[in-house]
């Protein structure tokens, strides 16, 4: 039985309006509906809690340091004036200048770096999902991680990719567009101009209005019109469930997943778990994102899909000029028929296989090393 001061204590804060300290409960609670972002690592279900003690006030610990972990995301926005009355962080502050604690800044989508130089305090650690190169941030990826716990509630997907393979899929792409972005604006018209969009099982914008989008990017033409465009939605997509999720008809029945990711700049490199859908059920894929996407991935460990697609297009940091080495892509992948097309992607299968084992490999990886980051610290501390 491990004693109670042996354990790594952990001080969990949010901002909203104040600082606030979560409880244990809201730190390891796991949602399997909540979107990936909002779920703190300590709750992913292979996370090893059994070495940390999460603290839900300070006076539990009264011979021991600790560790401060700032939940970015599950709060709001502030300023350094915004906290410097405030109660909770005027202690923690006292104790980080007395190395009674450290600080750990953890986002799951963005680099911290500015805003914690800004508050200018000893003892500080970012954490980030965004990924770029300075040496002291650990970078780590549990937003696309997060969907390996969906895996066996959904089916044996290896088994399900053996069983289809006598079996011609009726898509050539996937792909699913929700939120309003320009980059799926345009790639929807050219699918449309192209005729491919009949060769693509897809979502566009399903949950906002034409009139909606005019607003959004000052125009509208070439979208379908639906009736009354202020009281239908558009483009409900050819499928039903929500795509947010993981859907596993959509999966399989098409080969390649035209992945518009949430960012296209030359900043660091987030990847939201769209992608990390694609290893799991099997699906090369072209990334509509930000440039260097799958060299990051190959750092990580994973095969990508050359010389089925020409990824010459992820090196390219102009985003028009990527864009136009994308559609070359998708217009040479069309023109194949369904038999061309199902015989290439199962010649792929040691790629495709791989990278559904990396999934795993990668999720344990990075629990463990976010564990011993923060071992680390605490050992720093003792």
């Amino acid at each position: 039985m491990i004693h109670f001061n042996n354990l790594i204590h952990i001080l969990t804060i949010k901002y909203w309006n104040k600082i606030e300290i979560m409880n244990e409960q809201d730190v390891i609670s796991y949602e399997d509906g909540r979107w990936p972002d909002k779920n703190l690592p300590f709750s992913f279900p292979e996370f090893n809690r059994d070495k940390f003690n999460f603290m839900d006030h300070f006076h539990r610990v009264l011979d021991r340091n600790y560790i401060v972990f700032f939940a970015l995301k599950l709060g709001m926005g502030f300023n350094k004036e915004d906290v410097e009355n405030d109660r909770v962080w005027k202690e923690i502050v006292e104790d980080l200048k007395n190395d009674k604690c450290k600080i750990v800044f953890y986002s799951p989508d963005w680099d911290s770096s500015d805003f914690v130089k800004d508050l200018n305090l000893p003892n500080t650690y970012i954490v980030s999902g965004e990924h770029g190169d300075n040496e002291d941030v650990l970078y780590v990826d549990f937003v696309g991680i997060s969907y390996v716990d969906k895996e066996d509630k959904y089916v044996d997907f290896f088994k399900y990719f053996e069983s289809m393979k006598p079996y011609n899929r009726d898509f050539h792409f996937l792909s699913f567009n929700h939120h309003l972005k320009e980059e799926r604006f345009h790639l929807y018209n050219f699918l449309k101009e192209n005729d491919i969009l009949k060769k693509t099982k897809h979502t566009f914008f399903s949950q906002f209005t034409k009139s909606e989008i005019k607003e959004a990017f000052g125009s509208s033409d070439g979208l379908p019109t639906k009736g009354d465009m202020n009281d239908v939605k558009l483009l409900p997509g050819n499928f039903q469930n929500e795509e947010f999720y993981l859907n596993t008809t959509a999966q399989f029945n098409s080969y390649i997943n035209i992945t518009t990711e949430n960012r296209i700049s030359n900043d660091g490199i987030f990847l939201a778990e769209r992608i990390h859908k694609n290893f799991m059920t099997f699906q090369p894929f072209i990334v509509i994102g930000q440039p260097n996407t799958l060299s990051l991935l190959r750092k990580w460990g994973y095969k990508t899909f050359d010389p089925l697609i020409d990824e010459s297009y992820d090196s390219e940091t102009d985003f028009n000029t990527r864009f136009e080495m994308i559609k070359e892509n998708i217009i040479n992948l069309s023109i194949y028929s369904i038999d061309e097309l199902h015989n290439l992607y199962y010649g792929m299968k040691d790629v495709l296989y791989h990278n559904a084992n990396h999934l795993r490999t990668q999720y344990d990886y990075e629990l463990k090393r976010f564990e011993v980051f923060l071992e680390d610290l605490d050992d720093e501390s003792a």
